[in-house]
This record gives structure tokens, sequence and C-alpha cells, in this order.
């Protein structure tokens, strides 16, 4: 269990680490909205630079690749014997559709920048399918286990 100080050095460390790595992820933002330039000057030591959308263009084609249909996952049966493949597929695949926007967009992060998340959180409802949100996250905002060498030994994400 964590303490509260063991927390609060955590998340300094965290924003430490981060704030030092803004004017990076700035720059990273810019090349891919094509803003090449600061302040605008396109000028610069004689030379008329031109600003190419490489990066929008690499981004945006991978994810037109990736995501040409939508996502969806095939379940087989239980070797057991238990269970409804199909009702499993359907729902698995409804709620696949029902976030394609939120993977587009934690893809699309996870590109431009070093990472990307997303991020599930419960949600009080009636409806089954809608009881788990999930939201893109850039990486300044998730905190994880630096001391992990893997996701399997996180002890906090």
């Amino acid at each position: 269990m964590l303490t509260p100080e063991q927390c609060q050095s955590i998340c300094e460390q965290h924003d430490l680490y981060w704030d030092g790595r803004r004017d990076e992820m700035r720059e990273l933002r810019n090349l891919y909205m094509t803003q090449f330039f600061q302040h605008n000057q396109p000028v610069l030591d004689g030379i008329l630079r031109t600003e190419v959308p490489k990066a929008y263009s690499v981004v945006e084609s991978y994810l037109g690749s990736l995501y040409a249909k939508n996502p969806a996952v095939e379940v087989q049966p239980d070797i057991r014997g238990r269970g409804n493949a199909e009702v499993a597929e359907a729902c698995a695949n409804q709620y696949l559709l029902t976030i394609r926007e939120q993977l587009e967009d934690a893809t699309r992060l996870a590109l431009i920048y070093p990472s990307g998340f997303c991020k599930l959180a419960p949600v009080m409802g009636a409806d089954p399918l809608k009881r788990v949100s999930c939201a893109a996250l850039p990486p300044w905002e998730v905190i994880v286990d630096a001391t992990a060498t893997s996701w399997d030994q996180q002890r906090y994400v």
C-alpha cells in the first residue's frame, strides 16, 4: 500500500519529468499539425522554408488503414462448454463500435507522442453494454510505475 507521502513524491517526479519534456511534446504536436515555424517566420537566415504535412499524412493514413473497418473480435466457444460465444462476441463488438472514436484518438496520441492510453471507468446504468466508459489520454496525464520493467509488474497506474 502506498502512503500519502509516497503518492506525493510519485506525483512530483511525474510532473518534473513531463515539465522537462513540455517543449518536445509541443514540437511533436506542431509537426503533426504542420505548424513548423515558431512566430510565423518561414524565412530564416535567407532560406525560404516550406511546410510539408508529412507527419499528419503518415499518422492519418496509418489510422485509415488500421481502422478501415470497425474494430471487432471473434469469440470461440469455451472449452468447458460454458457461456455463450455468440452473445459475448456481439457484446464485445458493439462495445468496440461504441468506443471506436476513443480508440482512434488513443492510437493517434501513441503515434504522435511516446505513448497513448485508454482510461476505462465504470458507469452506473441499467444497460450492461454502457457500464464502462472509455477516454483517450495523452502520456503526461497518466502516472505509471517507473520502476516496473513490464506492464505485468506495475504496482500502480
